[in-house]
């Protein structure tokens, strides 16, 4: 099944938080806890996974890493079983969306920080990996490392994604497949981030919260906005690679997609699902949160040449427009005239920045991994002489870095 878990989106809410007693299991473990209240698209309940350090405790910082997985849109894209087949969740490869399903089972529950081998740490973060070898968490430029000892000084929580709707629905669907298959789809990611914030607050006291998504799971940081900074109401900021740039001006799916999963109630916007409309939206109610948006102008898995796969006539089928990377009717170019629209939309936003990188790369790896471009490692990728981790830094007000847009 492809990796959707490090798709191309990826987001990065940065605040400090409110004080309450915190409760965390701080062993350096990751612990699952499951959340009555949330649902995964199947109707399955769902909840989250934490590691807290015994070194730092539960007042350290905090990553919040929501999962990415795709996003499925009518009966066959979310039938997670099409045809009784079982060979995935979608009828065609590459499949639309990684799993309608996450418990504890799929989790690294019990299992060092580092050293997860679930089936969802093997199948989407490689198969040494586990969730923390993602979002620049790890390596030896990690902006979420102490400079001095290299040593990690954050803990993580993660969000799984089992809803097919990025983090931003609540909503359930009778659905058909093409073959006359009946079945109900819950889209209830939007709910599911709200249920997770409630024990999370209780879990931990940070002095500082960074949520961080990639692909759909950056869709779910802008979505998530405002709930997010309800539960800790300090200064947010958030970068966002991916998906927050899909506009309906370009990919005609768009306001359908958004309707099918509630996003008018969740997250409205003039046109349902447009996320670009949101982070500008975004950028008015909260001026003292940093909004950040980056990606790569050739994005490896949305490019119709990718040899991940040919999303021209997937979900974004309908792209129109003419933008600053042409005028043709596929994912690839209609992304990145979104992408440019989107950040001159944000340019009057003294809060809000790009990072724009000429390359292939698709929610960027903190390790390059097989079936990705190279060149997408944290620690390694420049763009006008700019390193992305030190771009990081410099978002999160490190001090010694800048923070300005890179092209």
């Amino acid at each position: 099944m492809r990796n959707f878990k490090s798709a191309a989106l990826f987001a990065l809410v940065f605040f400090a938080a409110s004080a309450a007693r915190g409760q965390a299991t701080c062993d350096g473990i990751w612990h699952w806890m499951s959340v009555p209240g949330t649902r995964c698209l199947d109707g399955s309940h769902t909840g989250f996974e934490y590691v807290c350090f015994s070194n730092l405790g539960p007042t350290a910082p905090l990553l919040m890493y929501l999962e990415a997985g795709g996003a499925c849109w009518d009966g066959d894209s979310c039938d997670c079983d099409y045809g009784g087949t079982g060979v995935g969740c979608a009828p065609t490869f590459p499949p639309t969306i990684v799993t309608n399903h996450y418990d504890r089972q799929w989790s690294c529950d019990g299992q060092p920080a580092g050293g997860c081998s679930s089936a969802d740490a093997i199948e989407n973060y490689g198969t040494n990996g586990d969730p923390m070898t993602t979002a620049a968490f790890n390596g030896p430029n990690s902006p979420f490392n102490d400079l001095s000892s290299g040593r990690v000084n954050w803990n993580m929580a993660v969000i799984p994604y089992c809803t097919g709707d990025g983090h931003s629905g609540n909503a359930v669907r009778p659905l058909t497949t093409s073959d006359g298959e009946r079945f109900v789809a819950y889209f209830k990611g939007y709910n599911n981030v709200t249920e997770d914030l409630a024990v999370l607050k209780n879990l931990f006291t940070p002095r500082q919260v960074v949520l961080w998504g990639a692909s759909s799971g950056g869709a779910g940081t802008i979505c998530n906005l405002s709930h997010v900074v309800a539960a800790f109401p300090t200064t947010t900021n958030v970068i966002d690679n991916g998906l927050s740039f899909i506009d309906a001006t370009y990919f005609a799916r768009v306001p359908m997609m958004g309707d099918l999963w509630g996003m008018p109630d969740t997250c409205p916007t003039p046109t349902p699902g447009d996320l670009s409309q949101l982070q500008v939206i975004n950028a008015r109610a909260f001026p003292g949160v940093r909004q950040a948006l980056t990606d790569d102008r050739a994005d490896n898995a949305e490019a119709p040449q990718s040899p991940n796969g040919d999303w021209s006539q997937g979900w974004v089928m309908g792209c129109t427009g003419t933008g600053a990377c042409g005028a043709s009717c596929d994912y690839g170019v209609g992304a990145c005239n979104s992408m440019e629209g989107e950040a001159a939309s944000l340019s009057g936003f003294p809060n809000a920045k790009v990072f724009i990188h000429d390359g292939q790369c698709h929610a960027e790896r903190e390790s390059d991994q097989p079936g990705f471009a190279p060149g997408c490692n944290y620690d390694s990728m420049t763009q006008s002489g700019v390193n992305f981790n030190d771009w990081i830094r410099g978002f999160m007000q490190v001090p010694g870095f800048t923070w300005d847009n890179v092209q």
